[in-house]
């Protein structure tokens, strides 16, 4: 069973990499190449040798999905440790040795900051809705970090902790620790891919708009009707409008009173 769980740890934490590789901004992409290919040369340089130019830009291709901190000490740990210089296959089992336990460790750290948060701040108001603002210290209680707060938004709000019973325990923790291992993935998606997808859907938007522009580029024949200005009347016409006049105003005086 314990090595059952570990298993899913380990595919959820490759899963997660995966994602913030495939999600990450152009610029922010090229500045971690750029920060890789520095430690790779500076790995190159103290084991006095020397990378080409595509071997670089191969090995930091292959590191860019590994988090800046774990490899920096990955890169330590091949500076100091090793006698010759690694396969990108060794750099990534350094960074990735204790990547589990690390994230382990901080999602039960930070379970244990909600709970005892929840415990000292969160409160209900009189209409049932729970939040710090309502506890006994709602201008003074201290803030938790963004990561903890969209968990807790993601897994059913205050009242989810507030109210856990020893039987809702195991459940409630159990959303917490994978809502909070895929927070940084979540967050990735959501600020690259969605906002670059903005523009093409009002692009979208606009374009559906088109159809309507053109239905009222030919106005209908009441339209037309309704904006022409009548023109001067000829002579002609002026001559028979009379006679109309002068035949109705006749055949209104011979009827009798």
């Amino acid at each position: 069973m314990r090595m059952v769980m570990e298993t899913e740890k380990e595919n959820r934490v490759e899963q997660n990499k995966l994602s913030l590789q495939s999600s990450m901004p152009a610029p922010k992409r090229a500045e971690q190449l750029g920060w890789i290919i520095d430690q790779l040369t500076l790995a190159a340089v103290a084991k006095g040798q020397a990378y080409t130019p595509e071997r670089l830009r191969i090995n930091a291709g292959d590191l860019i999905d590994v988090p800046q901190d774990a490899l920096t000490l990955a890169f330590a740990r091949v500076r100091k440790d090793l006698d010759y210089l690694p396969q990108v296959s060794e750099i990534r089992r350094f960074a990735l040795a204790d990547e589990g336990g690390r994230l382990d460790g901080e999602m039960r750290a930070a379970w244990d900051v909600l709970i005892r948060f929840v415990g000292r701040y969160v409160d209900c108001n009189m209409y049932g809705i729970f939040g710090p603002e309502f506890g006994w210290h709602p201008r003074s209680y201290p803030k938790l970090s963004d990561r903890i707060l969209d968990v807790v938004r993601r897994t059913g709000g205050w009242k989810v902790y507030k109210c856990m019973t020893d039987a809702d325990f195991p459940f409630v923790q159990k959303r917490f620790f994978e809502e909070y291992a895929s927070w940084v993935a979540v967050e990735q998606v959501a600020s690259g891919k969605l906002l670059t997808e903005r523009p093409r859907l009002r692009l979208i938007a606009k374009s559906m708009d088109i159809p309507k522009t053109e239905m009222q580029t030919e106005p209908t024949e009441q339209q037309v009707a309704i904006k022409k200005v009548p023109e001067p009347l000829t002579e002609a016409q002026l001559r028979d409008r009379r006679e109309m006049l002068r035949q109705q105003a006749e055949s209104w005086s011979k009827r009798p009173r």
